[in-house]
């Protein structure tokens, strides 16, 4: 069935109008009747529900995998819990979703496991404790909770490290390299895009919660973060 709708944004009463129509006789465009009319305002929580704490309990329960992420769109990992929470619970369906080729569909299936959000059992997919939770935090609030889940994977953790520990330098792709290859199995051209998949982590970061800064040759902490007045 085919709804005619009308949609419009008021921009600066933050509104969202909608107008459905019919048509009397759908050869006549003045034969045009309104069905009902609707109009919302989104507005984001400014209460925080989830503590430290909570990640803190959350963090017990999780098996923490061991890999070097190999799944660039945080965007897409971030949304497989909730394809997951809708049914789509197998290697096939997310593929179909995302336009994956099978290969493409088992790295973000692996790096949301990683992340503690998802497990797998006989080849279906299921959200974990820490999954449910994510689909039901605020936009906010769920940016801060996947930024926690990626500081907790070791190459992740460990770049974060040498950033806190010498805030006043870069950390560049040789170094990450290095981090990569002591924390993995991985050698020659992997090591590589495997570095640029990091540095996408990072990105994702910088834009969702601040904190760093990353370029083409590598990443810094924001000025300020280290304590240092004057940087």
């Amino acid at each position: 069935k085919v709804l005619p709708l009308f949609f419009t944004f008021d921009s600066t009463k933050k509104l969202y109008n909608f107008w459905e129509y019919r048509f009397i006789d759908i050869n006549d465009y003045e034969s045009i009747k309104l069905v009902r009319n609707a109009t919302f305002r989104i507005e984001a929580s400014t209460e925080s529900t989830f503590k430290a704490e909570d990640f803190a309990d959350l963090k017990e329960k999780r098996k923490l995998k061991i890999i070097v992420p190999q799944a660039d769109d945080i965007k897409k990992i971030s949304e497989l819990p909730f394809r997951i929470s809708e049914g789509m619970n197998d290697a096939g369906q997310i593929a179909d979703y995302f336009e994956f080729d099978p290969r493409q569909s088992s790295y973000y299936r692996e790096a949301a496991e990683a992340l503690g959000l998802v497990e797998i059992k006989s080849h279906k997919y299921y959200l974990t404790d820490i999954g449910r939770v994510f689909i039901k935090l605020p936009t906010q609030e769920r940016n801060e909770l996947l930024a926690r889940l990626m500081f907790e994977l070791p190459v992740i953790h460990e770049v974060l490290m040498e950033l806190l520990i010498k805030p006043s330098k870069q950390i560049g792709k040789e170094e990450i390299i290095e981090i990569i290859e002591s924390n993995s199995h991985l050698t020659g051209s992997t090591l590589r895009r495997r570095t640029q998949t990091v540095l996408a982590w990072f990105r994702w970061i910088q834009n969702s919660v601040g904190i760093l800064s990353v370029n083409s040759s590598g990443l810094t902490l924001i000025p300020g973060l280290d304590g240092n007045k004057d940087s």
